[in-house]
C-alpha cells in the first residue's frame, strides 16, 4: 500500500534511475510538459496546477494548460497532449468497464486518429486483453476476482495512467409517481441522468408506483 502523503525521498531515487537512460534525460531535460484540463473545472484546475508542481519537485518541469472543453476533448482523442486529466469509465457492481475502455487493445488508435474516448493511453498489452476477455467471458466470481487481481497487478506495474481521485456520481430522479431506482440497498446501476450507458437499464427498472 503506498503512502497517501507520497514519498518524495522515493521519487527522487526513482527519478534519478530513470535519469541514467539517455533518451529519457534527453526528454526530461529538454521539454516542459504541457498538462491538458478543462478552463473552469476547478476541482481539476487545481489538482493539476498541485501535479505541476509536485513534478517540479523531482525535476520534472510541467505546466497548466487550460483550454475548452471541446479543445481539450479533442486532443485526448487523438493523442495530442503529453498529460491531461481525464476520467474512466466506470459502473458497478465491479471495475471491468473501466479495464475494458481504459486498456482494451481493440480501442487503439495511432496518435492522429480518434479514438472516441477509449484507450486514450494508447496501451497494448496482450496478457491484459486475454484477461478481460476471460473476465468477461465467466459468470463465476472466484475466477473474476482473480482476473480482476492480475489486471490489477499489470496496469500498477506498467502504469499508463495514474488514479488521482474517487469521483462522485450524483444521482437525480423523482420518486412522486416512479420508483425502481438505484438506491443504497439495490445499488444496481448509477442513477446519474449524464451516465448514457447506465440510462437504459434504470429505464428498465422503472416503473409507476
Amino acid at each position: 500500500m503506498l503512502n497517501a502523503k507520497g514519498n518524495l525521498k522515493a521519487a527522487k531515487a526513482d527519478m534519478t534511475q530513470a535519469m541514467k537512460n539517455p533518451a529519457t534525460a534527453s526528454a526530461i531535460k529538454n521539454k516542459t510538459l504541457s498538462i491538458v484540463v478543462v478552463a473552469g473545472w476547478s476541482d481539476w484546475d487545481a489538482s493539476v496546477a498541485i501535479i505541476a508542481s509536485q513534478l517540479k519537485s523531482i525535476g520534472v518541469k510541467a505546466v497548466e494548460n487550460q483550454t475548452d472543453y471541446n479543445t481539450y476533448n479533442s486532443d485526448l482523442n487523438t493523442g495530442n497532449y503529453d498529460m491531461g486529466m481525464s476520467w474512466t469509465y466506470n459502473g458497478p457492481p465491479n471495475p471491468y468497464p473501466v479495464y475494458d475502455f481504459s486498456f482494451d487493445s481493440s480501442f487503439y488508435q495511432p496518435i492522429g486518429k480518434d479514438d472516441h474516448g477509449n484507450n486514450r493511453a494508447r496501451y497494448k498489452n496482450h496478457q491484459l486483453d486475454t484477461l478481460i476477455s476471460a473476465f468477461a467471458a465467466t459468470t463465476k466470481q472466484s475466477k473474476q476476482v482473480a482476473d480482476m487481481k492480475q489486471m490489477e497487478s499489470i496496469v500498477a506495474k506498467t502504469v499508463p495512467m495514474v488514479p488521482l481521485v474517487t469521483q462522485a456520481f450524483w444521482d437525480e430522479f423523482n420518486t412522486a409517481k416512479f420508483t425502481g431506482f438505484p438506491s443504497a440497498k439495490n445499488p444496481y446501476e448509477i442513477g446519474s441522468p449524464y451516465q448514457p450507458y447506465e440510462q437504459e437499464d434504470v429505464i428498465l427498472h422503472v416503473h409507476l408506483k
